[in-house]
């Protein structure tokens, strides 16, 4: 699936990705080798979330809180990847700003997008 919107030249690199699940507590459980975190909600795709660091890029368990984004995403993919958080220098100009599971605030990209995966671009 090709992620939507471009912000060429200004993205640092792909920082975490965000697993969408039903269940945050058995998909938890399904990792046992990574410990997971409490993080802020995110706003962007109404979700509540953990945060583990297995390496490089963090795995944020996103759970839908509303019937947002990210619901409409499970109900249409299913279980797996549904957001892309990559590090910027700077915001995209468009759109208005969000917590995201990272703690810093972030700006989804191309809002339009309806099923995801979705990307949020984060300070």
């Amino acid at each position: 699936m090709a992620i939507a919107g471009s912000t060429a030249g200004r993205t640092a690199g792909v920082v975490a990705i965000g697993w969408a699940t039903v269940d945050l507590e058995r998909s938890a459980a399904d990792l046992p080798d990574i410990s997971f975190d409490f993080a802020p909600d995110d706003e962007a795709v109404a979700g509540r979330a953990l945060i583990g660091h297995p390496g490089a890029v963090a795995l944020v368990l996103l759970e839908p809180s509303t019937e947002g984004r990210l619901a409409a995403t499970l109900a249409r993919n299913g279980e797996g990847v549904a957001v892309i958080y990559e590090i910027s220098r700077g915001l995209p100009p468009d759109g208005p700003v969000k917590m995201t599971p990272l703690g810093r605030p972030g700006r989804l990209v191309d809002p339009a997008q309806r099923w995801g995966p979705y990307r949020i671009v984060v300070e």
